[in-house]
């Protein structure tokens, strides 16, 4: 008994000692306070943290929260990993929330993975029109988000609702010109062939998990349940100024 009482102050220090958010870049960090009490299992100990993102420049401080009973099967070779992440959906709601407030998402596009589609002459048989008004100029995408982005995990599957602004313009004599002469089928063709390339160019750089500095996530499997993203990995000692990228690949489909 005074084995355990000892090992159980420890673990009160410890956890007491975390930091309470964990910063994602200058706008955003993950509230990482705890919202229950530990759950000791046989062989494993349950944490509940808030997990939502707030400003990066706001104290992060414990709210209140009723989370269910979770319940998921093991994924497949899985069962030995040494930490297991369970993200709700309302995790990258939140973040996306923030990057709109912060007029964050939006961007003029003048790089694609086929760098020779940004430029007139690849569409003068398609928009014969465009061509012949501005022969041979680089082309730009003015892309804004007019909500923010509404992500909804299920099983295998992750399905994101993006409300956007495409406007295509082209550098003419170094002046920016809106194209007015896009029909809705044309406007499609350039969207599927310039806009789903550059975004597909981001997804597939996967996307940054939060990792307490000191630490680093290895092995990682990933698996999606319903309303929930779980992470089940095996976790090593690090350098504190290493940060861990989650290869979190995905396609943009037109």
């Amino acid at each position: 008994m005074k084995k355990i009482m000892e090992g159980a102050l420890k673990l009160d220090s410890f956890l007491g000692n975390l930091p309470k958010k964990i910063d994602l870049d200058s706008v955003a960090a993950m509230n990482v306070t705890f919202v229950n009490d530990p759950i000791f299992k046989r062989s494993s100990v349950e944490f509940d943290i808030d997990g939502l993102f707030i400003p990066s420049d706001e104290t992060a401080v414990p709210r209140g929260m009723l989370l269910g009973d979770i319940k998921f099967a093991l994924p497949l070779g899985s069962s030995s990993k040494m930490l297991w992440i369970s993200l709700d959906e309302d995790v990258f709601n939140s973040v996306s929330a923030l990057y709109f407030k912060g007029g964050l998402l939006q961007r003029m596009v003048d790089k694609i993975p086929d760098q020779f589609l940004l430029n007139t002459a690849s569409w003068r048989f398609l928009v014969p029109q465009l061509y012949r008004k501005y022969p041979d100029d680089s082309m730009l995408l003015n892309i804004s988000a007019t909500s923010p982005p509404s992500v909804r995990i299920s099983v295998g599957r992750i399905d994101a609702t993006v409300d956007l602004d495409v406007t295509v313009n082209v550098l003419d004599f170094g002046k920016i010109v809106p194209v007015a002469c896009m029909s809705v089928t044309v406007l499609r063709i350039l969207l599927k062939n310039l806009f789903v390339p550059y975004v597909n160019s981001y997804l597939e750089q996967g996307f940054q998990l939060p990792i307490i500095k000191g630490f680093s996530i290895r092995d990682a499997y990933i698996l999606t349940s319903y309303s929930k993203m779980i992470v089940s990995c095996d976790v090593a000692f690090i350098e504190p100024e290493a940060l861990f990228l989650v290869q979190t690949q995905g396609r943009f489909i037109v």
